[in-house]
């Protein structure tokens, strides 16, 4: 591919992108970035405060805040629809890369990614309180645009792609999948499998459910489950980890009282480092996922690097990624979360067996790969543009 080096500069809009995975992605996306690799010759990041924080200092990379990026999200969408496009411009910018799902400014050509699932996902919206989902559905409202006017599109999944398309009724032919990846801090090969008739109330199988706490994740029906299990007698305990929505931290946290008030078997330990992270998971025995709205988590995936075996949802897109390897339930009901547990409990083959598969599906998605696929897409954007 010839190159016009005076245009390969890509500009990012990071204004709406705050925390979460989307930070953590557009993060470490940034930080591994080298322009001799991935040949470009500069990025320009737009971001609000935190963000920009997080940002490395290097000669390549120009990094813009401005106040209006701390303010509502009207002000941030007038900004970003009237300034945004002409300082990309000015400042020489071949492609304005928008990983947030949210591309209004005027420019070309533009690369949009989806990384949000909930705005296309009506029933999800509707467990939030009132003011979410409005905000849900302006979001929806703007993604539905964004990806109908963007020149090329990100998906982190094949669900994404056709769930997208269904809903703006268009077929988006400048399209990539181009998965997450992982850290190859949380490899770990699978654990040595025992018996549940091994473990005890002094020595409990230990469960994990690393995830936020969020109306579509379930941790609440997960905890009933749990402690319907410990009455018919199996030795087992549970840890929710990740940050929370305040409501739905309430909610688990009620039901963790009312069924374990003494905290011997639901505990909550909200956000862990990744240090400590690599601790829990060394330490338990299996992981259980119960989200029903996702695009490509990446708690998923770093829980099948970790060599454990995995009780999921069977809500896509968990089945796509988990194949073969996951034991599927639906998490609106306890009955079918403690049936998946419970088999799972009961066979140590079936453990053996889908721990390795998912711990070998979990290479598949590489964080160089990801990185080299993603700045191929925006300077194939430039090359095409030219």
């Amino acid at each position: 591919m010839n190159y016009n080096v005076k245009k390969n500069i890509i500009g990012i809009d990071a204004v709406n992108i705050r925390a979460g995975g989307g930070a953590s992605h557009l993060i470490k996306l940034v930080s591994n970035a080298d322009p001799k690799i991935h040949k470009f010759d500069k990025i320009i990041i737009w971001g609000g405060s935190n963000l920009i924080g997080q940002l490395p200092e290097s000669p390549w990379l120009i990094k813009i805040n401005h106040p209006v990026f701390e303010k509502s999200i009207l002000k941030k969408l007038l900004w970003q629809y009237y300034q945004l496009g002409k300082q990309a411009r000015k400042l020489g910018c071949g492609v304005l890369f928008s990983p947030g799902g949210t591309n209004i400014a005027e420019f070309e050509p533009t690369v949009t990614m989806s990384q949000n699932m909930l705005p296309f996902d009506i029933k999800e919206v509707l467990r939030f309180n009132l003011t979410s989902i409005l905000r849900f559905l302006l979001l929806r409202v703007l993604q539905i645009h964004s990806f109908k006017r963007s020149d090329g599109v990100i998906f982190l999944t094949l669900y994404a792609k056709n769930r997208i398309e269904r809903v703006i009724k268009k077929t988006i032919k400048n399209s990539r999948i181009i998965p997450h990846g992982i850290s190859s801090d949380y490899h770990h090969k699978p654990k040595k499998q025992h018996s549940i008739e091994d473990y005890n109330l002094d020595n409990p199988f230990r469960i994990i459910y690393i995830s936020s706490v969020s109306p579509f994740k379930h941790q609440w029906n997960v905890a009933e489950a749990i402690s319907r299990l410990r009455k018919d007698g199996y030795p087992i305990t549970i840890d929710f980890i990740g940050p929370s929505h305040k409501n739905s931290e309430k909610r688990l946290m009620d039901l963790i009282r009312k069924e374990d008030p003494n905290g011997n078997f639901l505990n909550y330990s909200g956000l862990l480092t990744q240090k400590e992270l690599k601790s829990v998971y060394l330490s338990s025995d299996l992981i259980v996922y119960a989200s029903t709205c996702e695009n490509l988590p990446i708690d998923l995936l770093e829980g099948m690097s970790s060599g454990l075996p995995i009780i999921s949802s069977s809500k896509s897109p968990m089945p796509e990624v988990l194949n073969d390897a996951g034991t599927y339930f639906n998490s609106d009901d306890i009955f079918s979360i403690m049936s998946a547990i419970k088999n799972s409990l009961n066979s140590v083959s079936d453990r053996v067996k889908k721990s390795k598969i998912s711990y070998n599906l979990s290479k598949n998605y590489s964080l160089k790969e990801n990185y080299k696929n993603t700045f191929h897409f925006l300077i194939e954007m430039i090359s095409k543009n030219s």
